[in-house]
């Protein structure tokens, strides 16, 4: 899943509480930062158009590879260009784009980092969704109005649209058809195994 808005939208805080959702729920599951994978994993990027394409394209690979290990994974980045977002749509198997809406002056109340403050004041500019371009998803499967409603709130839309989806099938439950488990039934009958 991948959680896409500007900067202060909502997206850390409403994937952790998937996160938590799925695992309390007993899906083996993780949710990756864009600003925790930038710092830590590769503090090579700078913020240039590049480097952040850049960032969103690691994070891409890293999350198939989670997911190949079986893990759900959450992905929260601003992910300002669309084209970039299509194209994770193409390279990554399941990918499921969630739109963190939020007005500006949403953005601005809820700003912990100081962000806006900083690009208001000109300490800063190039600030994705204030003075520099936030491209909205064209065709998000989820959009969520998180300066319309409580992040638990929000959470639980998400949790619900992936389990009447199909994404989420209770940990145990046989993915087989009624026909496929007679045919594997009848092949461990003539192993012997049943």
């Amino acid at each position: 899943m991948w959680f896409t808005g500007p900067p202060a939208a909502g997206k850390t805080t409403v994937s952790e509480l998937v996160h938590r959702a799925l695992t309390d729920a007993g899906f083996a599951a993780v949710c990756l930062d864009a600003d925790y994978c930038r710092k830590n994993f590769w503090p090579d990027l700078d913020m240039s158009q590049e480097g952040r394409i850049q960032n969103l394209r690691r994070l891409g690979r890293l999350s198939a590879m989670l997911n190949g290990c079986g893990l759900v994974t959450l992905v929260a980045a601003i992910s300002p260009y669309e084209h970039v977002r299509k194209e994770l749509r193409t390279s990554l198997r399941e990918y499921v784009e969630v739109y963190c809406k939020a007005s500006l002056e949403a953005r601005m109340s809820r700003d912990f980092k100081g962000l806006y403050a900083k690009a208001r004041a000109g300490t800063i500019t190039g600030l994705t969704g204030y003075d520099a371009p936030y491209e909205e998803p064209a065709s998000p499967e989820i959009v969520l109005a998180t300066d319309q409603e409580p992040p638990a709130r929000s959470s639980s839309r998400v949790v619900t649209w992936l389990t009447d989806m199909g994404y989420l099938q209770p940990p145990g439950t046989p993915t087989y058809s009624p026909q496929e488990e007679a045919e594997i039934v009848r092949r461990l009958e003539r192993l012997g195994y049943v």
